[in-house]
């Protein structure tokens, strides 16, 4: 009866060993697919990853840790693989803060910890950031990981190079700078570098700004920012304000800088405002001493003018009467001695010398009052004066000249008239001595309210650009030429290429 009640108490024990049992290799295969898949995670990772047990031992890497030590004969796997003590390979390798830091955390005295290091190879620098947290496990642990961070690291170096770089530029140029940002309502100073908010110039600006004092200039600032974020160009404007109880002037250039910001660079420009000042003065006095030459050089040509046709007239009325008084003296005496010398006395043919030079020299002394006054310009005009004149040039040079055009109506005045001559007469003088012309076109013609004359010449011209050296005759010429038609409220131009000639034009009002 006893063996009868202890079968029936042993057998279910015995049903719940015999079901365990069928169930252990169920239970082992799925450990096993849970392991597979715990190293498939870990396998997928790039970083470097090692779990440690709580001795520090490695209980298991990713392939990414594996194929990094023996990339770099970290002598995986006695050292860094699995079953070798991290924390051992640590200090041998100086890497004593490593080893301190996840000591800690598997003592539970860090919840966690993190080690910037570098790691450079013979052909790259490197650098690694070391993380190591607590394993949830029953006997404690750790997960170690090494993440690249190189490229983070060559980033934040440049951006440090970035920055000195802009720093030194800031420090290096004379103008102040001034930040501001806008938050869609009102536009803030925001803090500047150490090396800006230094310069007096910027502090005073940035709080005339920031108290609205003086008003005006505060408007001024805040407009043009305004300006340079909605446009995204550039804005400038100059302003006074007093610095030490001294007027200084200023230029203030804007930027944007980004969506809402704008950068100002403000610039002290009282020395050059002080030169440009002295300069519009000097300038405005070279002006009127031009003008007051001018004048002077006009009414030095009126005089000059006035000289020659008093000149002429005495020529005419003095020596030119004597001149014709003598030769009819001298032709009376011939006359008289005719009957008692022969054709061969010498008295004779004095007499005969005596009366051709007496001509000659009337015919000079005409031509030499032409020269002063031409004296048909005031009875027929400019057109029948530069006939006149065009014929005695081609009987002296050889050179054809032709005289086109129709005579001004209502007549021009006395001064345009003589004025339009003497530019004709240097003009052609120009032709003559540099021109090596054949054929001259002169053209006198209305064109509304002005009269436009033009010589022009088929000889070897000239380029503008490189005339001769002021000091020479034809240089002097054509400044004499324009000097002449400025002073009479004209315009002369002056138009050449080589080989093609030279034309000579004047425009002046009625």
């Amino acid at each position: 009866m006893f063996m009868h009640f202890a079968a029936n108490k042993l057998k279910p024990a015995l049903m719940r060993a015999w079901y365990a049992m069928r169930a252990l290799p169920a239970r082992k295969q799925l450990f096993r697919q849970n392991e597979a898949f715990n190293h498939a995670i870990l396998n997928s990772l790039t970083i470097h990853i090692a779990v440690l047990d709580c001795d520090g031992l490695i209980v298991a890497v990713n392939q990414a840790w594996e194929r990094f030590a023996q990339a770099n004969g970290a002598g995986f796997p006695n050292r860094t693989g699995v079953g070798a003590n991290y924390l051992a390979v640590c200090r041998q390798s100086d890497a004593t803060d490593a080893a301190n830091g996840i000591q800690a955390v598997l003592s539970g005295a860090q919840s966690d910890f993190t080690l910037e290091y570098p790691c450079h190879s013979p052909t790259e620098q490197r650098w690694f950031l070391l993380s190591a947290a607590p394993f949830a496990l029953n006997a404690g642990g750790v997960v170690v990981s090494h993440t690249n961070i190189t490229q983070r690291k060559q980033t934040e170096e440049a951006l440090r190079s970035m920055e000195a770089h802009n720093r030194a530029l800031v420090e290096a140029i004379p103008d102040a700078m001034i930040l501001a940002h806008s938050d869609g309502a009102d536009l803030k100073i925001t803090p500047s570098p150490d090396a800006v908010v230094n310069k007096p110039l910027a502090q005073l600006i940035r709080q005339q700004v920031q108290d609205r004092q003086p008003a005006a200039l505060a408007e001024q600032f805040i407009h043009h920012w305004r300006q340079a974020l909605a446009t995204r160009e550039m804005q400038a404007f100059e302003f006074d304000t007093q610095v030490d109880e001294k007027s200084y002037v200023f230029e203030a250039r804007i930027a944007p800088a980004g969506v809402a910001d704008v950068i100002t660079l403000v610039r002290d420009i009282t020395a050059r405002k002080q030169v440009e000042e002295k300069n519009i003065q000097l300038l405005q006095e070279v002006a009127q001493q031009h003008t007051l030459l001018r004048a002077l050089n006009q009414r030095l040509a009126e005089i000059q003018e006035q000289d020659r046709k008093a000149l002429s007239r005495e020529l005419h009325d003095r020596i030119g009467q004597n001149l014709t008084a003598l030769g009819i003296d001298l032709s009376i005496i011939r006359a008289q001695l005719s009957g008692q010398l022969s054709g061969v006395d010498p008295v004779y043919d004095r007499l005969s010398d005596a009366m051709l030079l007496v001509t000659q020299t009337t015919e000079q002394i005409r031509d030499v009052m032409v020269d002063l006054h031409p004296p048909m310009l005031d009875g027929y005009g400019l057109l029948v004066t530069l006939n006149w004149y065009a014929r005695q040039v081609t009987k002296r040079s050889g050179v054809a000249i032709v005289v086109q055009g129709e005579e001004s109506k209502p007549p021009l005045s006395e001064q345009i008239a003589l004025t339009l001559f003497r530019i004709t007469q240097e003009a052609l003088t120009n032709v003559i001595k540099h021109a090596q012309a054949t054929k001259v076109i002169i053209e006198l013609t209305n064109k509304g309210n002005a009269v436009w004359l033009s010589v022009a010449d088929n000889g070897c011209g000239f380029a503008p650009a490189l005339l001769p050296d002021v000091a020479t005759s034809q240089q002097w010429g054509l400044l004499v030429m324009r000097e002449r038609a400025e002073a009479i409220g004209g315009h002369c131009s002056i138009e050449g290429r080589p080989g093609k000639g030279t034309t000579v034009s004047i425009e002046v009002a009625q």
